[in-house]
């Protein structure tokens, strides 16, 4: 049967296990990103641990909820062998003590009983060889692409992770709920997998040295995962964010990876990710449940 259990009672080497074996596993549910990632987390296990799904919690107020941890597209279960229901199975057994969820389940998980919303992911399989993934990109990308070589802009990999983030921060953190933490959390998981090869950062540096524009990338499995991006606005105008994507397209091309755009539902990145040729499209639910008691619940609705 389903089994709550604390984070001090999961096995990590039959967590792991799961995660590696089974087709929906992502780097998303690995026990390693859950405890960077994730302010707490306690998990649901099927028998020994045929599926599994973390549940990331978070207290307020004295109140038990389940959150999306930033940084984190898909979580849900995590299953070796697919089975109808078992997504529904597994939301029952939420333990009551949580009264609010706002979770993201992944593409392979699909629930017939819980209110959801379908959000979009853009994939781009990578097994083809270089002129042919390059032969799909948009006229606008080759565009940017060539004005990036024309500048001298040049691609550098193994940037530290703290480039990247102050990149990102100094753009962004003003215009998202991110909080410091979370950044902070997203920066040592960048540090902890770069050195075990497990995820790459690249930069585009400008004829002047500077690196004006930076990705990360978590390697897993056969997914090459887009986590974060950062640039100033100088690398808006220069085609920097277009040379780093086809850079990674290239260099992995003709390969058993599938590039992992992380979205969106957003259409200024959907537009920019189509112009790399990214077609297939795959849905994950997002699921909110609501049992706060009275105020709380009409508060959070």
């Amino acid at each position: 049967g389903i089994r709550y259990l604390l984070r001090k009672d999961i096995e990590n080497h039959k967590w792991n296990r799961c995660i590696q074996n089974a087709a929906n596993g992502l780097c998303y549910s690995d026990s390693d990103f859950l405890d960077t990632m994730a302010t707490e987390w306690s998990a649901l296990v099927l028998n020994d641990y045929e599926a599994v799904m973390p549940l990331t919690q978070r207290r307020k107020f004295g109140i038990n909820y389940l959150y999306q941890p930033a940084f984190c597209q898909q979580t849900g279960i995590t299953m070796l062998e697919p089975e109808a229901n078992l997504t529904d199975c597994f939301l029952d057994a939420i333990p009551d003590k949580f009264k609010y969820w706002d979770i993201q389940l992944n593409a392979l998980n699909s629930t017939v009983h819980y209110p959801h919303v379908q959000r979009k992911n853009y994939l781009l399989p990578l097994f083809s060889e270089q002129f042919e993934l390059t032969n799909k990109y948009h006229r606008n990308a080759i565009r940017n692409i060539r004005k990036a070589q024309d500048e001298n802009i040049i691609v550098k990999e193994d940037i530290p992770a703290s480039v990247l983030m102050k990149l990102h921060t100094t753009r962004f953190a003003n215009r998202n709920r991110i909080t410091v933490r979370e950044y902070t959390s997203c920066e040592k998981l960048l540090d902890q997998w770069s050195r075990s090869l497990k995820a790459k950062i690249i930069g585009a540096q400008d004829a002047n040295g500077d690196i004006i524009a930076s990705s990360g990338y978590l390697i897993y499995k056969n997914r090459i995962t887009f986590i974060i991006n950062g640039n100033n606005r100088q690398s808006l105008t220069n085609g920097a964010s277009f040379l780093l994507k086809d850079y990674i397209i290239r260099k992995y091309s003709g390969s058993d990876y599938i590039l992992d755009f992380e979205g969106s539902d957003n259409q200024d990145f959907a537009r920019f990710y189509q112009q790399f040729g990214a077609e297939t499209c795959e849905y994950y639910q997002a699921i909110k449940v609501n049992r706060l008691p009275g105020l709380l619940g009409w508060i959070k609705r």
